[in-house]
């Protein structure tokens, strides 16, 4: 899953990487909040949980979408857009969300998906 990078930033794409490293099977995954006085959303980080929720560092705070693609909450950031986050912790349920020159913390009822673990493929979701 790649942000959509370009002069307008409202989605999330989903693509396949092929054996020789191009991509296809182009497709938008979800759609992300603006603030009303921008033109996009400012996605920058972007993380994925063991529930197959995926999380985006935007311009209105870190935006949890579901696995069908749908923003359910938006965490705000108190210091301004967040730069970029990351699970951690001794069970990698813990978020840490750089911002400017903070960094906050909040604790979770899930996992996050690391690039160093080999691949997880979530349960069936209840939509």
């Amino acid at each position: 899953m790649l942000p959509k990078w370009g002069h307008t930033l409202f989605t999330c794409l989903l693509l396949t990487v092929n054996p020789d490293g191009t991509l296809a099977n182009k497709q938008r995954y979800d759609w992300l909040y603006t603030p009303d006085n921008k033109d996009d959303a400012g996605a920058d980080g972007l993380k994925v949980d063991s529930a197959g929720r995926v999380y985006v560092a935007t311009r209105l705070g870190i935006q949890v979408a579901d696995q069908a693609g749908r923003v359910n909450i938006i965490f705000p950031i108190p210091n301004g857009q967040p730069a970029n986050l990351c699970f951690g912790g001794n069970n990698f349920d813990i978020m840490y969300v750089a911002c400017r020159d903070k960094i906050y913390r909040r604790k979770f009822k899930t996992r996050g998906v690391n690039t160093f673990e080999g691949p997880t493929k979530p349960k069936k979701p209840n939509l």
